[in-house]
């Protein structure tokens, strides 16, 4: 039974990093402005890079930035901060967070393996209950910073950048906004919580080991 939740626990884990990884390569944030059904200003911002298509005069700094950073600086220029609101700060919270968040998920992934480690070494070379332990408390300290940080994503990333409006236009075009890596991100972090939760019933629970056998008789009495 024990060897069973390790396992279990390896996959759940395995899974979690793996939608993690999937995340990070999607956009955390999408904005969009259309004329008709054409878009004429697209902002995709991932974690550490952003991807620009603008068809206006003022966008053409904009579309040749070459990193998040680029963007960023680029983006508080004041020809761009007269046309568009919120653009400038929403650009420099993407790149500081979106930093810490990927050194938060690399961080994450190592305290993830050790966990894996942990129970592992826990089934094959020592049944000392520290190591159960140990592995449980390394998988919620990484799920607790990925959280953290996600919380503070959506606090200065999210809602600075669905803010975003041009000037001139803000009132007559439509927006479309999508949240794609932040959808995925959530999902990895709750399967890292399933995978801590097994983890903990093993803790609680402990293997359950067949009772050996008194090979001792009753002597009986004459």
């Amino acid at each position: 039974m024990g060897k069973k939740i390790v396992n279990a626990t390896i996959a759940l884990s395995g899974l979690s990093i793996f939608a993690g990884l999937i995340a990070l390569c999607l956009p955390m944030h999408s904005l969009w402005f259309f004329v008709g059904p054409v878009p004429f200003f697209k902002v995709e911002t991932h974690a550490l890079s952003v991807e620009v298509t603008c068809t206006l005069p003022f966008c053409g700094e904009l579309a040749d930035s070459a990193s998040l950073e680029d963007f960023a600086q680029r983006s508080c220029a004041p020809t761009i901060q007269q046309v568009v609101d919120n653009l400038c700060d929403g650009a420099h919270h993407a790149y500081m967070v979106g930093l810490m968040l990927a050194i938060v998920f690399c961080m994450n992934v190592m305290l993830q393996g050790a966990a894996v480690y942990s129970f592992n070494y826990y089934m094959t070379s020592s049944m000392r209950k520290k190591y159960r332990k140990l592995g449980v408390i390394l998988q919620c300290i990484g799920i607790f910073f990925v959280v953290a940080v996600l919380g503070i994503y959506y606090a200065m990333v999210i809602i600075y950048l669905s803010g975003v409006k041009l000037k001139p236009l803000a009132c007559v075009l439509p927006l479309l906004i999508h949240h794609y890596a932040y959808v995925v991100l959530p999902f990895a972090c709750a399967l890292a919580l399933r995978s801590a939760a097994v983890a903990r019933s093993f803790v609680q629970d402990g293997p359950r080991s067949v009772p050996a056998r008194s090979g001792l008789r009753r002597k009986s009495r004459i």
